[in-house]
């Protein structure tokens, strides 16, 4: 099982430090194979995201809604959800993915969120940011597509270009 030794809080805490970026790819790469070590045992973890992979790089958090951000009658699940259309999804993947959820409650409010952007209010694809190594936006998109055939597993993503070098 993974685990650090005399680590007392999450795996994102330990990422927040100002360790070498080559202890971050190391952290990732460990979690993410303890990750494929579980669903060789058809165990699915439920909580290993990209956005934590994107903020142990990069320090940004893409996905976190703050006070100011929301109005009183927002549920801040639906800015965290837009943000996810926006970056991540294409018209074609959302597509798939929203007829996979069926009657979920979210397939209205998603639907909503993807129907929204337009020029005023642009999509803002990862995979177009500056500034982000290309074999990192490769990776991580390959990781969020919005189809799960076509979304790598944890083990093609360990053999992916950018774990070459961790």
């Amino acid at each position: 099982m993974f685990v650090f030794e005399h680590f007392e809080d999450h795996l994102l805490e330990l990422a927040q430090k100002d360790l070498p970026l080559e202890v971050k790819n190391k952290i990732l790469e460990d979690a993410l194979r303890e990750i494929a070590e579980l669903h060789d045992q058809d165990i699915v973890h439920t909580d290993m995201k990209a956005d934590n992979c994107l903020y142990a790089v990069h320090k940004h958090i893409i996905f976190a809604v703050g006070e100011e951000e929301l109005d009183e009658r927002v549920d801040p699940l639906a800015i965290v959800i837009e943000r996810q259309i926006s970056y991540f999804g294409d018209d074609d993947t959302l597509n798939v993915f929203l007829n996979l959820l069926g009657d979920n409650p979210w397939v209205p409010v998603s639907k909503v969120l993807r129907d929204g952007f337009n020029k005023d209010n642009p999509r803002k694809p990862f995979s177009l940011w500056k500034g982000v190594d290309e074999d990192f936006k490769c990776l991580i998109c390959a990781m969020t597509n919005f189809d799960p055939e076509n979304r790598i597993t944890a083990r093609e993503a360990l053999a992916h270009k950018w774990f070459e070098d961790v």
